[in-house]
């Protein structure tokens, strides 16, 4: 399995077990009171709106990380799209940063 179909198969398990938060402006608030442990946004979100986050996980010392497009994000999590996920729980979302760094690392 290449690495980056892991990356939305941990993404999926974590949606399942309800570890994660889906979409912008959830993601924003859950950010804010201390929820998440990692946030993905999607590599074709606005750049507005990736600011925004952006700014919320430097302020909050969450790690983000810039994955996939909108649609492939929301497949991964039942939806149509997602422009944003924030992982709730610290395993999953060390082994999702540990997946993301290595399909960026094999570009």
């Amino acid at each position: 399995m290449a690495d980056k179909d892991k990356v939305l198969m941990l993404l999926g398990l974590a949606k399942r077990a309800g570890k994660v938060t889906a979409g912008g402006e959830m993601t924003l608030k859950d950010g804010r009171a201390g929820k998440l442990f990692c946030v993905i946004v999607a590599g074709d979100v606005s750049k507005g709106s990736t600011k925004k986050i952006r700014n919320m996980c430097e302020y909050y010392e969450i790690p983000l990380f810039t994955y996939g497009e909108k649609k492939t994000l929301g497949k991964a999590l039942g939806r149509d799209y997602c422009a944003a996920a924030g992982i709730q729980d610290p395993g999953f979302a060390k082994e999702i940063e540990k997946r993301i760094l290595q399909v960026n690392k094999n570009r």
